[in-house]
Parts: C-alpha cells; structure tokens; sequence
C-alpha cells in the first residue's frame, strides 16, 4: 500500500470514530508525534484504578517501537513518513484485533448553575468481545 492511502485508511477511520489524524502533534513536554485525536486528546490504550491497578480488559496491546510510552496513549513519537508508516500499522493493528474506541463525558466536579467550563471526555480503545 503507497503512503498516500495510508493516510486516505487512517483518516477514514479516525472519522469512524469521532476522531481527527493528527500528523502535525506534540505529546508529553513537547515532543512532535503522529497520532488520533479527541478534542486534543489522545485514546489511551490501558487504564488503571486510583490504586495503580490495571483494569481494562484490553489484554496485550501492540506498540510500535517509537510509541509515546510516558502514557499509554494513540501517540508515535516523530513526524514524516516513518512515524506515520507506525501509526498506520498500529491503527490497522487496533482495527484488525476488534477495537474501537470510546468516548465518554466525564462528570463535572463543580455543578454549579454559575460554573461554566467544557465538559472533560475520556477517550479509550476498547477491545470489543462481541
């Protein structure tokens, strides 16, 4: 597959999902990565409770060797060709092991008819066992 229908794949499939391919991006401290985006956020892959303890149910997730890995966040650190080649076989990777992904709002801590901000969302590859 040429570089161009990657990217045709990848944003096709971010769109599937409400999301946007990010081919221009910064992770952690500034870092430029490639990746899918929510609202300036990226799905994460694993998550834990206030313990530390995992408890998705996503078993093994595969990761490009330049994945972000300060978060388990939909991130390949890098820009150009190569890092967009790795985001491509780690979407197609997600797509091919039944996952997709899910956004959920997050409730306000401070509902308050006066307190006005945007909602939070968390944003998640989910492996679906249907």
């Amino acid at each position: 597959m040429r570089h161009r229908e990657k990217i045709t794949w990848m944003k096709q499939w971010a769109k599937k999902y409400g999301l946007r391919l990010e081919l221009m991006g910064t992770c952690g401290f500034d870092r430029y990565c490639v990746g899918v985006m929510y609202l300036g956020l990226y799905p994460v892959y694993e998550w834990y409770d206030k313990d530390y303890n995992r408890i998705d149910n996503n078993g093994d997730v595969w990761k490009p060797e330049d994945a972000y890995h300060k978060n388990p966040e939909v991130a390949v650190l890098g820009l150009g060709k190569g890092a967009e080649a790795d985001l491509y076989e780690w979407l197609k990777w997600f797509d091919d092991n039944g996952f997709i992904v899910e956004i959920k709002e997050l409730p306000l801590l401070f509902p308050f008819p006066w307190h006005r901000r945007s909602p939070a969302y968390f944003v998640r590859m989910v492996r679906n066992k249907t």
